[in-house]
């Protein structure tokens, strides 16, 4: 019989006051695998200053183990040490795990690998010291409300706020991989009654971090942060989303195209304007006001017969303590499709008030509505691929 000896939370001479005293006293036994093999492991948990800790939890689990997900549930061990701090375990599969050991004010594990070729006596040391906290951030994907972050091979998770940020108030000391990610567990019928259980797991990102006794890590990053950019519309699916408005006089007609000297979809305005006084756009209302006092620029593709006008606006209501308006330029089209770029610079100044232009710094933290103005008489204008450069896509709801 292969016997492996762990000394969890030991210095060098535990060893030897095991075979003196310890596995051969009382414990208590616990069967860990639905495959038995030839093994068994005998955990002998002490402070570090040698003093056997009694009635302390001992968790044992596979090394690739994430709290909050589906894991088998064979080789995962919960048990506690006997008045000797030992406990023995009959048996084990082949395979690599973490064991932890825990008591209200103590922790401390140690990651350990069964083969089948284990035989004799092996002593592996592990301090067990006041717990030490960590506390960090994730960069949620888009349209998340909060993930869950666990630490591989041991028994902790907790769950992000919607800003993405997390805390361990308690962990062992060493060297830990803390890893976000998001799991879903759901089962379904199909249209013959017949049930389905389907479980999706994805991973955000992880962090290797090293947790010291008594201090508190700060300020850990996972996941890629989302850039300051978005590919705002590219119509590929259409205009859905975006909204034709006129004046009393004018007429508009806002549809989705393929054209001969554009790859993929674009946006068309037609538009009939009898009076210098009436107007014509196309636009996009946000969901809820959007802040672009970081805004680099706004870049799209467009051509038209006339020229058109680039619109940040501010509607507002009585209840707000904004005042309604909009910052906007002028650009001349061309016949052929042309790359604009449109700066905060180049919005028109506040002296000049044509059209209710209050000036940039008058809208950009609350600005309600983009749009895009045709020209006067008839006139017409595609668009493609709006980009924001300096404003992150999730702000742009």
């Amino acid at each position: 019989m292969r016997t492996r000896v762990w000394n969890i939370g030991v210095t060098a001479w535990c060893g030897a006051m095991l075979c003196l005293v310890g596995c051969g006293s009382e414990s208590t036994d616990v069967a860990g695998s639905s495959l038995e093999t030839e093994n068994s492991l005998a955990f002998c948990v002490r402070s570090a200053d040698g003093t056997a800790l009694a009635r302390t939890k001992v968790l044992v689990r596979s090394s690739s183990f994430l709290a909050g997900a589906n894991n088998p549930i064979y080789n995962i061990i919960d048990a506690e040490t006997d008045d000797n701090g030992i406990l023995k375990i009959k048996t084990m599969d082949v395979g690599s795990y973490v064991v932890e050991a825990r008591n209200d004010s103590l922790k401390g594990f140690e990651k350990i690998e069964i083969t089948e070729a284990d035989t004799g006596l092996i002593e592996l040391p592990v301090r067990v010291r006041k717990p030490g906290s960590l506390s960090g951030k994730v960069n949620l994907p888009e349209g998340t409300g909060g993930v869950t972050v666990s630490v591989r091979g041991l028994d902790y998770s907790v769950r992000t706020d919607t800003s993405g940020s997390f805390e361990f108030k308690s962990l062992p000391e060493g060297e830990i991989e803390v890893v976000a990610f998001i799991y879903s567990d759901s089962t379904y019928k199909d249209e013959n009654g017949w049930e389905s259980h389907v479980e999706n797991m994805r991973i955000i990102g992880s962090k290797s971090v090293e947790i010291q006794s008594k201090k508190k890590g700060n300020g850990i990053e996972i996941g890629e942060p989302e850039p300051n950019y978005a590919l705002f519309a590219d119509f590929e699916n259409g205009t859905s989303g975006w909204y034709a408005s006129v004046s009393q006089y004018a007429k508009a007609t806002l549809t989705s195209e393929q054209v001969d000297d554009r790859e993929g979809w674009v946006a068309h305005l037609r538009t009939v304007n009898d009076s210098a006084y009436n107007w014509a756009l196309m636009g996009y209302a946000f969901e809820k006001p959007v802040d672009f006092s970081n805004l680099d620029s706004i870049v799209f593709w467009a051509k038209g017969s006339d020229h058109i006008s680039v619109s940040f606006d501010v509607n507002a209501d009585s209840t707000e303590d904004v005042v309604t308006g909009k910052s906007w330029t002028h650009l001349e089209l061309s016949s052929k499709w042309k790359r604009y770029k449109v700066t905060p610079a180049d919005m028109i100044d506040s002296s000049d008030t044509n059209g209710d232009n209050r000036g940039w710094d008058a809208v950009k933290d609350h600005v309600t509505n983009l749009s895009f103005f045709s020209g006067p008489d008839t006139s017409e204008f595609w668009i493609d691929d709006i980009e924001f450069f300096g404003i992150k896509r999730s702000k742009l709801k």
